[in-house]
């Protein structure tokens, strides 16, 4: 058994854009990233020595979807009741991906991220 202490950790770690709250990398309506956020996410990545990243807490009106190249990986379907989203699980197996609903196994190309909409000025 391991017990936590949220009080023995950096206040930094529970700010909105820490690690834990942030939405840099996700966005509710299930669309690619900003330039900045790949830029960011690429650096990320290169200096945890890591393939993708997963984030929660942005429910995703499409379901788990990846954006940037698969390099991120949005989980937060929404299956709280309020919510109403369905239950899905990312399975990774080795360099296999797949998103796991109620009626399917699909692979992860079939949940790429939206197209970004053009600034309009």
């Amino acid at each position: 058994l391991v017990l936590f202490c949220f009080s023995a950790l950096p206040q930094e770690l529970f700010d909105n854009d820490s690690p834990i709250w942030t939405r840099f990398y996700s966005n509710p309506d299930s669309r690619e990233l900003s330039d900045e956020a790949i830029k960011s996410l690429d650096e990320v990545l290169l200096k945890t020595g890591t393939k993708r990243m997963i984030v929660g807490h942005t429910p995703q009106q499409m379901g788990i979807n990846h954006a940037a190249g698969g390099k991120v990986w949005r989980i937060d379907t929404a299956m709280c009741a309020m919510m109403g989203g369905k239950p899905e699980v990312l399975e990774i197996l080795g360099n296999e991906i797949s998103v796991i609903t109620e009626a399917h196994k699909l692979p992860a190309a079939k949940r790429k991220a939206r197209p970004r909409i053009a600034n309009v000025e």
